[in-house]
């Protein structure tokens, strides 16, 4: 239930893809969809990088509007 050195790369990969005025959106966004996921699968853990991912494509997507 540990945030490893995998989601950390990803995290950052993730960060220079969206770039330094998509940030923030990116790390509500990934929180927010992360909860909604774990909502959803009624599990106490479930992986990070698909929260990651969808959040790093709606910060790009808001930050090119």
């Amino acid at each position: 239930m540990a945030f490893g050195g995998g989601d950390l790369r990803f995290g950052a990969f993730c960060a220079l893809f969206v770039g330094l005025e998509g940030v923030g959106y990116f790390i509500i966004f990934s929180g927010l969809i992360h909860l909604i996921i774990l909502a959803a699968v009624k599990k106490k853990s479930y992986g990070f990088a698909p929260a990651m991912s969808i959040a790093a494509i709606l910060s790009y997507t808001i930050g090119k509007l």
